[in-house]
């Protein structure tokens, strides 16, 4: 009962908290900056800034996402690693503390194998025992009936890149894997990798960061799927990305893709986070023109590229609609990008009792087929193509029933698009 009652007093405050914080995060960003381009630096909510006292420190939360696409197809989908509230506040440690985060470290894998078979896991540790680091991108949990996580950054000397490896075991599958980007002249000649987007909920002081570390990379280790306990080898390519910040996730929700073709050197990634953020709707795009490298990022906001949805079936479990398909059509500085994602039913929710919040909540992860073509707009003359695998997520509320809503379909369908350029 007492804990009913704090959490009511407490989602309340947060419905109060209005003041106007919403540069927190650009200001953030800047004093940062140095952090934010280096891909092995320390996590952002551990540094001196989010320690600060603040009172939506509870809703900080941070995760490194990695995208695994082995090239003989025997394993494609993503490893997470998420740092959530990680003093305390939400986690119900104490009779005062409501308990609405799975708080401390919580690590994720979702995919599937190459007979078909789709799995996920969301295994949540807790606070104890994390180590976390505010200085390098370094995170270990307690081992826990077999089951750990850990992210462990290497420095590239004498030549050699930065890497990171990526190890721990959950309820289906056991992995070691490393990771290095694949193209990383792709990052570095962008003005940054990263967009804040200072409007990204409900609550003024709400923001969220997204920093697309290395767009393209090379993978290889080893996955082991415990339900046949057979051990794969992995070599292959896939994404990055970093994203953290202060933000009530089930206010809204986000529809990415990516994908990388790497016979023809094309790569993109696509970003839009529902509902009220326009700054973190945007495209990275990467192609050789004439043997030279373009490097280009739209945003939605500006009227550079659209997107919308075909359709949408309806998955029970999920309890939402998923979309079957995505279009992107950009155009900037003399070219015109078309993006084609076929999505149909090769999708995997990843789902969470953990709090009342988590069960609310879903997360698709999708495995597309990519097909893209870029061009000159004033002549439409082919200057590249893009054909692969690739990977994102739809996530939105969950419906409390099983069955869809009347009218939800139409709504989805006039919601989750931006007008094309």
């Amino acid at each position: 009962m007492k804990k009913s009652i704090v959490s009511a007093v407490f989602l309340c405050a947060l419905l109060v908290f209005m003041t106007g914080c919403g540069q927190w995060a650009d200001n953030y960003a800047k004093s940062h900056e140095s952090m934010l381009r280096d891909p092995l630096s320390g996590w952002n909510i551990m540094t001196d800034a989010y320690l600060a006292p603040n009172a939506l420190d509870g809703i900080s939360f941070e995760w490194d996402y990695y995208s695994v696409h082995d090239n003989a197809g025997k394993f494609t989908g993503t490893i997470g690693y998420c740092v959530v509230d990680p003093r305390g506040h939400l986690s119900g440690e104490e009779w005062y503390k409501p308990f609405l985060m799975p708080s401390g470290v919580n690590v994720v894998i979702a995919g599937k194998f190459s007979d078909g078979r789709k799995f996920f896991s969301f295994d949540p540790h807790g606070r104890a025992g994390m180590v976390v680091s505010a200085t390098e991108r370094y995170l270990s949990t307690p081992v826990t009936d077999g089951r750990f996580g850990e992210l462990i950054p290497v420095r590239g000397t004498g030549g050699e890149p930065d890497k990171m490896v990526l190890r721990g075991k959950t309820p289906e599958a056991e992995w070691e894997i490393t990771v290095q980007a694949l193209w990383p002249e792709r990052n570095t000649n962008r003005e940054r990798t990263w967009e804040v987007g200072s409007d990204a909920g409900l609550l003024a002081a709400e923001h969220w960061t997204v920093n697309e570390n290395w767009i393209c990379t090379s993978v290889s280790g080893w996955i082991k799927r415990l339900d046949t306990n057979e051990t794969m080898a992995i070599d292959g390519h896939g994404y990055r990305e970093n994203a953290f910040g202060r933000w009530a996730f089930p206010e809204g929700g986000w529809d990415f893709l990516f994908g990388q073709d790497l016979a023809n050197q094309t790569d993109f990634a696509f970003q839009t986070y529902h509902y009220q953020s326009t700054k973190l709707d945007f495209l990275d795009v990467d192609f050789f023109d004439n043997g030279s490298l373009v490097d280009l990022r739209l945003y939605a906001n500006k009227g550079e590229f659209g997107w919308y949805h075909n359709d949408f079936q309806y998955d029970s479990v999920a309890r939402t609609y998923i979309p079957i398909d995505t279009v992107i059509v950009g155009k900037k500085d003399g070219y015109t990008i078309e993006i084609q994602a076929a999505i149909g039913s090769d999708y995997q929710p990843i789902l969470s009792d953990t709090t009342i919040v988590t069960n609310i909540y879903v997360i698709n992860g999708l495995f597309p087929q990519i097909l893209g073509t870029i061009k000159r707009t004033a002549t439409g003359e082919v200057v590249a193509t893009m054909s692969c695998q690739g990977g994102g997520e739809f996530s939105v509320l969950r419906n409390f029933g099983t069955d869809a809503p009347e009218g939800q379909l139409q709504k989805f369908k006039d919601t989750f698009r931006s007008p094309l350029p």
